[in-house]
């Protein structure tokens, strides 16, 4: 038996927890690979189990972030009293130095969080609205082709965040927790000179078919004029007058 297995089974023995060792035994193993200066970040500690696991896996500094307020979640009361649990399960396995309990909402403290992260476990709120909030403040944050697992996930559930997340490529999913790599998109390079000078996309200039000048008239006055190549103004028609017709008197001159 590895030593972290042999831990991971001693703190679910001792600690309260709704998880199983097979997958703190992978979220330690996860937490072994990340290296300083990043960091591991637990969104929802209960009574610490999952935190103390990542906590002495790995060799960086640990954030767990619990509002740690009354409620209910699987028939079993969360409440203020949790956090004194958890700073007992830190004490208990000596990783109280490197673990920062943040007693504050998950979103809003993702929202200012300033370091880079290897490896965040979402396992707070479980409503979609609560885990699209959570990623949106905490995704961010996290490095590229860092991990980030979901807990209390059915098989279906991780099928359809993977296909809701095209940010999160799935790795494996291990009894109910997710394990997905974060791949951001790569930003589109910038386009150059979009415009020219006259203010005409250079691309469309360069489709526009050659032809002869186009005539405005009242039929196509709307056309813009850069678009439009003015036809010279048609000179005026000069109209001759028909010669008068002249009528001779009799007996006298013509008129």
């Amino acid at each position: 038996m590895s030593l972290l297995l042999e831990r991971v089974q001693q703190i679910l023995a001792e600690t309260k927890n709704f998880v199983f060792p097979e997958e703190m035994f992978t979220l330690g193993e996860y937490a072994a690979q990340v290296n300083d200066p990043l960091v591991t970040v637990g969104l929802g500690s209960y009574c610490g189990a999952s935190d103390a696991v990542m906590a002495l896996a790995s060799h960086v500094d640990h954030y767990a972030v619990d509002w740690h307020q009354m409620g209910e979640g699987d028939n079993y009361p969360f409440n203020g009293l949790d956090n004194h649990q958890f700073m007992e399960t830190m004490i208990r396995y000596g990783v109280a130095q490197k673990v920062h309990v943040v007693n504050w909402d998950t979103k809003a403290f993702g929202q200012i969080f300033d370091k880079q992260i290897g490896l965040l476990f979402v396992d707070a709120s479980h409503s979609y609205e609560a885990v699209r909030a959570d990623l949106d403040a905490w995704l961010p944050h996290v490095v590229p082709h860092g991990i980030v697992a979901f807990h209390d996930y059915t098989a279906e559930q991780i099928a359809w965040l993977a296909d809701q997340s095209p940010d999160l490529a799935f790795v494996q999913s291990v009894v109910m927790t997710g394990f997905f790599s974060y791949q951001p998109e790569e930003p589109k390079p910038p386009i150059e000179k979009p415009f020219s000078a006259d203010g005409i996309p250079d691309a469309y200039l360069d489709e526009l078919p050659e032809s002869d000048p186009i005539e405005v008239t009242a039929a196509n006055e709307e056309i813009p004029p850069i678009l439009i190549e003015l036809a010279p103004e048609p000179k005026p028609k000069v109209t001759r007058k028909p010669a008068a017709k002249t009528t001779a008197k009799k007996g006298g001159k013509k008129a």
